[in-house]
């Protein structure tokens, strides 16, 4: 619902909230959320992250921020996911919502522009029948 309130609000994205629902297809999500579902589906177990971890430490780099803030950052969310059933609740570990907070706060203005333009080129597709199927994790993100 954060989501929904964020865009009625100028599209703003004001409060960073854990991402405790993983929403389905076409729900509108704040991008910093986004950013939650994103990294959630890069790092779960069974993934394999080496790419998503180098795009990543890149927009991390770009941000001029320490590419340990993001490391940390991945640890800490693998192991949550590993640990959960249910992945969403990865993001209610107080120390894994921390370390996003620490992290996307001094890189948001490199990763919400970057998410922002995959969203917008997600967007462009969506009259493409293969594009409902190819949610954006399968983008240049992936692995």
């Amino acid at each position: 619902m954060y989501g929904a309130w964020a865009r009625a609000f100028q599209q703003a994205d004001p409060y960073l909230l854990p991402l405790a629902a993983i929403p389905g297809t076409g729900m509108f999500m704040s991008t910093s959320q986004v950013v939650q579902l994103l990294l959630t589906r890069h790092f779960g177990s069974g993934e394999s992250s080496c790419i998503a971890t180098q795009r990543w430490l890149e927009m991390t780099r770009q941000a001029e921020c320490a590419e340990d803030m993001f490391l940390v950052l991945r640890d800490l969310l693998a192991a949550a996911l590993a640990q959960e059933r249910y992945a969403g609740d990865a993001w209610l570990h107080g120390a894994v919502f921390e370390a996003f907070v620490n992290w996307y706060r001094l890189c948001k203005h490199v990763v919400a522009t970057e998410v922002e333009t995959l969203l917008g080129e997600h967007q462009e597709r969506v009259s493409d029948p293969v594009a409902n199927t190819a949610w954006p994790h399968t983008s240049r993100y992936q692995h």
